[in-house]
């Protein structure tokens, strides 16, 4: 699909001036929902001073009488199937949170978990959540997303790609605008040219209420790695993904639009790691804007030891060129899922590692730093203490006053960490 590979471009590691973290947390996770049965794969977004909203999804009670369900042919199957979407909120910074509100249709089941996660977002004109759910007919899953102006009671869940005949349309993004602009993207398997799904998107004009047609920004890409998606302040639209090159090396590549969606520049090479693998590794490439300037954070093993890690970026040509990347995850070990926020000129990335006490083999600690800066990128990471719990897909938000949370899955359950700038 593109041109040849380029030369192996060998990350540097982020100097390290001072290793103080960067952000106090709380001593221990907390499991704030009153929940029985099991939830997972949260999302969180600030919507006030005070007012947090996590959406996730909540496992029925096991029913040992029923009968188990294959996984569909259409590359369903991972993780979950049979849940529900909910949402809670706190006015209080996370200090306690309402009983939740259900998202979804209880006649259909909410499938996703890691790189499917439902995905939420927040813009001028409300919240907008995308997630897969189980298609009328029972063959595979639609793309659904459901909008809310305050999270008290959401809209009828939509189907953000239809479809005659089923499809995979999975490891879905979403991104919102200042002025309502909201783009979606995901991993579509409609078009069986290309060697591999093809990276669709789909915009709403009115915050995610509705949508326009979904179609391709290109084929070819890694079948189980979430591609990412952020909007700036100026309605351009930049969308990553994982691609599969020839002697399968699977890349990094963004394309970009700066009129809000009507055109899209061709593919762009984020940066040479040159990740051979036989096999998809279910790593996406998170992005954001911060102004005008592009942040990109992913990992791979590149050429092997000494060239793995969590990758950070910038372009200030909404992706056409790219600074060398920077390694951010030095000082731990198995790092991997990033995810990006940008808020009140801040940019974070939180991640999943082991940390490098002990044998090596302690549980994954959600990490956290500051790529704002190269400065503030300098400081290294803060970890987030796991409470003895391994925890899987850290997300991260701040706000303008120097607090963070952090939302991950940890003991079948959501979890909530609060931190303050140290």
């Amino acid at each position: 699909m593109f041109s040849g590979p380029r030369p192996f471009q060998k990350p540097q590691a982020a100097p390290v001036k001072n290793r103080a973290a960067a952000w106090r947390f709380e001593a221990r996770p907390r499991q704030p929902f009153s929940l029985t049965t099991e939830s997972h794969d949260p999302s969180i977004v600030l919507r006030a001073a005070r007012a947090l909203t996590v959406i996730g999804i909540v496992e029925p009670a096991e029913d040992k009488t029923a009968a188990p369900v294959a996984a569909d042919p259409n590359g369903h199957g991972h993780g979950a199937a049979n849940g529900i979407l909910m949402s809670w909120t706190s006015q209080d910074g996370g200090d306690t949170f309402d009983e939740g509100v259900v998202i979804s249709d209880a006649k259909f089941a909410v499938s996703g978990h890691g790189e499917t996660a439902p995905f939420l977002t927040l813009g001028r004109k409300g919240l907008c959540v995308v997630f897969e759910q189980k298609r009328p007919d029972g063959k595979g899953n639609d793309l659904m997303a459901s909008w809310s102006s305050m999270a008290m009671t959401w809209t009828k869940p939509v189907c953000i790609a239809p479809k005659a005949v089923a499809s995979g349309n999975s490891y879905a993004s979403v991104a919102a605008g200042a002025d309502g602009l909201v783009a979606a993207t995901w991993l579509d398997s409609r078009d069986k040219s290309g060697g591999g799904p093809h990276v669709f998107v789909a915009i709403s004009e009115d915050g995610g209420k509705t949508w326009g047609d979904a179609f391709s920004l290109a084929a070819g890409a890694c079948p189980c790695c979430r591609p990412g998606i952020a909007i700036s302040d100026k309605r351009a639209i930049s969308v990553s993904w994982r691609n599969v090159e020839t002697g399968d090396i699977r890349d990094i590549f963004t394309v970009s639009s700066t009129d809000g969606g009507k055109s899209f520049s061709k593919p762009k090479l984020v940066a040479r790691d040159g990740w051979r693998v036989s096999g998809c590794p279910h790593t996406g490439c998170a992005l954001a804007y911060q102004g005008d300037v592009l942040h990109a954070a992913w990992y791979s093993a590149g050429s092997g030891r000494g060239t793995s890690g969590i990758r950070h970026a910038t372009s200030a040509s909404h992706g056409n060129v790219w600074d060398k990347p920077v390694i951010i995850s030095g000082g731990t070990l198995d790092p991997n899922h990033p995810m990006i926020s940008s808020t009140e000129g801040t940019v974070l990335v939180a991640f999943q590692a082991r940390p490098t006490r002990g044998d090596g083999w302690e549980p994954y600690a959600a990490h956290v730093v500051d790529v704002t800066s190269p400065a503030t990128r300098a400081r290294g990471f803060s970890e987030c203490p796991a409470g003895g719990k391994g925890v899987s897909y850290p997300r991260v938000l701040q706000d303008a006053i120097g607090r963070a949370w952090v939302v991950s899955t940890a003991g079948h359950k959501v979890t909530i960490s609060r931190a303050r700038r140290a």
